[in-house]
């Protein structure tokens, strides 16, 4: 039992906490609404209108003109225009009439003659609802001088029709046959064959009620012609229906159609005629001519067969909203769980995501920390390059030159003073080449990395520092290595070569060059002191080495060092 009051509390309590919730949200969107721009109003409604939502439609579009001064005057008819007929398609007269007014007074402003003819179409039909026949007549021959003005023809045949039937149902027949056959020509004008089929489907009774039965015949025949072109089996069944019974009074007929037997005429007039592209009377003018041989009888039963299945749907109804009552609670509660988990499970994404976007940030910042340790790591080479550089330039060359300068200075007598000198400027030649050739870039265009390496060692070997001895493998040819490996291969050998005899304070190195297998390997071996750890030993090697996919194995110790780089062709 308190399970069922609990339950019974609950359905309520959602239900009223539903009704609230949603109630605010239409307040907070009206607040929202009051500050959204004119124009976007407008726009807003005029969309809703194309959905058919009229009731969105009206509440936008006049919301809209509530702020007008920031809508212009085409804007404005369009919006009056819209409410126009949409006021209409809910039956509300009334209003259809006040705007139609506005509408007519801005499309006059405007010149535009198609909205005008427009406004005084939808009036006349507003008057006519609501009674008001001698001023929905006037509303029809406005409209249709205006729309014979810009040769609307589809439009005059309308309000032509209308004025036909409506003097057609008052019984004054002469009245009516001029429209009617205004209408029929227009309609031909516009070159519709559905408009002039729906215009002598109307303009047939008018014959019928002036005894001129052959005209009549004749239009629905006609009729039929252009449903049949058109392949309408709806408006087909119409005309044949009224046709039939035409021709039954008349006693011209020989046999009822079977299927005229199978389709109760009045039947298919009251679920066909509504959407005729003609709008009038003509259905009430079938039902006229149709009620008086209607069989009270057929009609009695019809009538209890709509009330058994009215009770029928009536039943169904209730146990459905019997099953539906039950199954809300266990409804509301399902969806206040679903939502409870789907706002779990959104601030476990949310959380995820901001981890990921911070160890997103943190991966930047250490692959920015990574570049800039780089980017001074060489800056700082080049800077000890350029440092060792001036210090040979002035450390050697330039001492050499002051000796030399001095000795010039005193007097040379022997020759062999004056050879000690030449030989000394020689060295001092020597040096300066080595040191070129350590900046200058080679010239794989006229050598090999082989050629080249071999007068690299030579030129080293002048300068006293180190005895490099270098071997090479005679059966490769090394043209054929690109010039950009060839290049690399020389820089690394220059940046061993010298971190052997300036770091390790090496006196013999050994470099070979070989082709092994489908790699191209140098080896280099020296008698220096060693590195100490080998991870910090030569970075812009290890830097030119990695940019080619190359590998390198460093071996240090007491005994010296021992450099194998391996590159794949």
């Amino acid at each position: 039992m308190k399970q069922f009051h609990f339950a019974n509390f609950s359905f309520f309590f959602f239900l009223f906490f539903y009704l609230f919730v949603q109630n605010c949200f239409t307040q907070t969107e009206l607040k929202k609404e009051s500050f959204i721009p004119a124009d976007s109003l407008f726009t807003k409604g005029v969309q809703y209108f194309k959905e058919k939502n009229i009731d969105s439609t009206i509440h936008y579009l006049l919301l809209s003109l509530n702020n007008e001064n920031y809508l212009d005057d085409n804007d404005k008819k369009q919006a009056y225009s819209y409410l126009m007929r949409s006021y209409r398609t809910i039956g509300e007269n009334e209003n259809t009439l006040v705007y139609g007014k506005k509408l007519l007074n801005t499309a006059q402003l405007l010149r535009d003659t198609a909205a005008m003819e427009l406004s005084y179409f939808f009036s006349a039909r507003a008057h006519e609802s609501l009674g008001n026949n001698a001023e929905a007549m006037d509303c029809y021959k406005a409209s249709i001088a205006a729309a014979l003005s810009i040769k609307d023809y589809p439009s005059a045949a309308k309000s032509s029709n209308s004025i036909a039937t409506y003097y057609n149902l008052l019984g004054e027949h002469e009245k009516a046959l001029p429209y009617g056959k205004s209408a029929l020509e227009y309609a031909e004008k516009s070159g519709d064959m559905f408009q002039i089929g729906s215009t002598l489907l109307q303009t047939a009774p008018i014959y019928y009620g002036l005894k001129e039965y052959d005209n009549c015949v004749n239009a629905y025949k006609k009729a039929l012609e252009c449903y049949r072109e058109l392949k309408n089996e709806q408006y087909l069944k119409i005309t044949e229906a009224a046709l039939d019974w035409v021709l039954t009074q008349l006693g011209s007929s020989n046999v009822i159609l079977e299927k005229a037997k199978k389709v109760d005429a009045k039947e298919i007039l009251d679920t066909g005629m509504d959407s005729l592209a003609v709008p009038g009377s003509y259905q009430d003018i079938q039902l006229k001519l149709l009620t008086a041989d209607v069989n009270v009888t057929d009609k009695s039963l019809k009538l209890e067969a709509l009330q058994e299945d009215y009770y029928k749907k009536q039943a169904t109804a209730l146990k459905q909203r019997i099953w539906f009552i039950s199954a809300l609670s266990l409804l509301l509660v399902t969806l206040l769980i679903l939502l409870y988990n789907r706002q779990r499970q959104k601030a476990k994404m949310e959380k995820i995501t901001r981890l990921s976007e911070q160890r997103k940030n943190e991966y930047l910042l250490l692959q920015q920390d990574s570049e800039q340790k780089m980017i001074r790591k060489y800056v700082e080479g080049l800077e000890t390059e350029r440092e060792r550089i001036s210090k040979e330039l002035h450390d050697g060359i330039c001492n050499d030159l002051l000796a030399l300068e001095m000795a010039f200075k005193n007097d040379i007598s022997t020759k062999k003073e004056i050879q000690k000198h030449l030989d000394f400027l020689e060295k001092t030649r020597a040096n300066i080449r080595h040191i070129s050739h350590e900046l200058m870039p080679p010239q794989f265009q006229y050598a090999t990395i082989d050629e080249i390496l071999k007068d690299y060692i030579l030129q080293y070997n002048t300068t006293d520092k180190c005895l490099v001895k270098y071997y090479c493998d005679d059966d490769y040819n090394f043209a054929n290595l690109s010039k950009e490996l060839a290049f690399e291969i020389y820089r690394i050998v220059q940046e061993t070569v010298g971190n052997a005899v300036k770091h390790a304070q090496a006196s013999e190195i050994v470099l070979k060059l070989a082709k092994i297998d489908n790699e191209i390997q140098i080896f280099t071996s020296d008698n220096g002191k060693g590195f100490g750890k080998t991870k910090n030993y030569g970075y812009s090697i290890s830097e030119r080495v990695k940019s080619l996919n190359g590998s390198m194995d460093i071996t240090s110790g007491e005994m010296g060092t021992s450099i194998k780089i391996a590159f794949n062709l």
